[in-house]
C-alpha cells in the first residue's frame, strides 16, 4: 500500500473506530505504522498484518496482502489487496458455512455481511475498481428466526424466472436485481413495447384485483394471482422494474 493510501486507511479507520486524539504513533524502518490509545482499548496496524483468527471469529485468513489491521472493544478489521475475484467467491462461501447466515446484505457476489445466532457480524467488502477491501468482524444483532436478509445486485444480475413466480425473462438489459424476505425486484432497460410484456404477466395468471394506470410517459400495472401473489410492473422512457410481493407478507 503506497504512503497516501496509508494516510486515507489511517483517517477511514480513526473515524470508524473512535480512536481518541491521545494516541501514540510508531513507524518502524520497514515504514510500518502502529497507532495505540493511550488507554490500551485500541490499536491500527498499517503495512505489515498478521492474522488473528480468535479476533476474526475462527475464521481463516484470505488469500491475499494483508495491509492493515485495527483492533479495539467493538471489534477488529483487516485490509487486503491482490485477492483473486475466484478467491473472494470462496472466502464469502466460508463465511456463510461458519455461520453467518443471518441478517446478511449481499452485493454483487463481492461483498457480503452476515451475523451467527450469537450476534457476531462478519463484513467483508470489496472495491473492483482498487482491488482492495476490508474484513471486519464486529458486534451484529442476535437473529430472531430463521435466516434472513437482502441480496443486490448489479448489472450482472441474471433474469431467475423461480423468483419472480414463473415471469418469463423480460428480453432487455437488466440493471439490477434486489431480493429480500418479502420482496424480489428487477430494474431493466426501457422496453420498446411494454404491453406485450404485460400480456405475459397476465397469461401466468397476474390478473386478479387488477389495476392498470397510463400517462404520457409508461404506463403501471399491478394485479395479485391466485395464490394472492402481487406483481407491480413500471415502465418508462427511462426503463423499467417489476417487483413480486409474495403472499403472506
Amino acid at each position: 500500500m503506497k504512503f497516501a493510501g496509508q494516510i486515507l486507511a489511517i483517517s477511514i479507520m480513526v473515524a470508524l473506530t473512535g480512536c481518541s486524539t491521545e494516541s501514540s504513533v510508531n513507524v518502524d524502518k520497514k515504514g510500518n505504522i502502529e497507532i495505540k490509545e493511550k488507554d490500551g482499548k485500541g490499536k491500527i496496524k498499517l503495512g505489515k498484518a498478521k492474522w488473528d483468527k480468535e479476533k476474526m471469529y475462527g475464521l481463516a485468513a484470505p488469500k491475499a496482502n494483508l495491509d492493515g489491521f485495527i483492533s479495539n472493544n467493538e471489534g477488529s478489521s483487516y485490509t487486503f489487496s491482490k485477492m483473486k475475484e475466484e478467491d473472494i467467491v470462496a472466502y464469502i462461501q466460508k463465511i456463510k458455512d461458519a455461520g453467518f447466515i443471518y441478517n446478511y446484505v449481499s452485493m454483487d457476489n463481492f461483498n457480503y455481511t452476515g451475523t451467527n445466532k450469537g450476534g457476531q457480524m462478519i463484513s467483508f467488502v470489496y472495491s473492483k475498481d482498487n482491488k482492495s477491501g476490508v474484513i471486519l468482524a464486529g458486534k451484529g444483532e442476535k437473529p430472531t428466526g430463521e435466516g434472513t436478509g437482502m441480496i443486490m445486485e448489479g448489472e450482472n444480475a441474471k433474469w431467475d424466472s423461480a423468483k419472480m413466480a414463473g415471469l418469463p425473462d423480460p428480453g432487455v438489459k437488466i440493471t439490477s436485481f434486489t431480493s429480500g424476505e418479502t420482496i424480489n425486484s428487477y430494474t431493466f432497460a426501457k422496453m420498446d413495447n411494454p404491453n406485450e410484456y404485460i400480456e405475459e404477466i397476465k397469461l401466468i395468471g397476474f390478473t386478479i384485483e387488477p389495476s392498470e394506470i397510463e400517462s404520457s410517459d409508461g404506463i403501471i400495472y399491478n394485479a395479485k394471482n391466485d395464490k394472492r401473489d402481487e406483481i407491480t410492473f413500471t415502465s418508462s422512457s427511462n426503463g423499467c422494474s417489476i417487483s413480486l410481493t409474495r403472499a403472506g407478507h
